[in-house]
């Protein structure tokens, strides 16, 4: 994407265009939707002021993942305070949690389950969105 876009607008035919004035120039822009290949279903318990959050991450690609990152946001107020099968850290109010040595591979069509324990503060809601090795994951359940 060009910096410094001053305009945008379509054609009559759709196609998409930005104009930037520094160095100048009518920059098409097209997109292309991209299939997760991966897949995370998440199943929360909760009561009181605690709640545990099982993820199950399907590999939904072709090929397998040797190795894996997971990354998600947690709601604000709520705060990590153990895990099971993944190594987790908490930054804030986002989380990275690492492939143990017995689950780093997910073979095409299979899946791997982890989890934490959490505190909250009223809103035990289970993360929006996830990534894992950076691409971005279908949510399931």
């Amino acid at each position: 994407m060009p910096t410094q876009v001053t305009s945008i607008g379509t054609t009559v035919d759709g196609e998409f265009y930005v104009v930037n004035d520094l160095p100048g120039g009518l920059h098409r822009v097209s997109f292309a939707r991209e299939e997760p290949t991966c897949r995370v279903d998440r199943t929360v318990k909760t009561w009181g002021t605690g709640t545990t959050v099982d993820l199950t991450v399907t590999n939904t690609g072709s090929t397998p993942v040797n190795g894996w990152t997971l990354e998600f946001p947690l709601v604000l107020g709520q705060t990590v305070v153990s895990d099971w099968n993944t190594d987790l850290t908490q930054g804030s109010n986002t989380i990275t949690a690492a492939d143990a040595s017995h689950n780093a591979t997910i073979a095409p069509g299979g899946s791997i389950t982890l989890g934490y324990l959490a505190n909250h503060t009223g809103d035990s809601s289970p993360p929006p969105r996830f990534t894992l090795n950076g691409d971005a994951c279908a949510i399931g359940r």
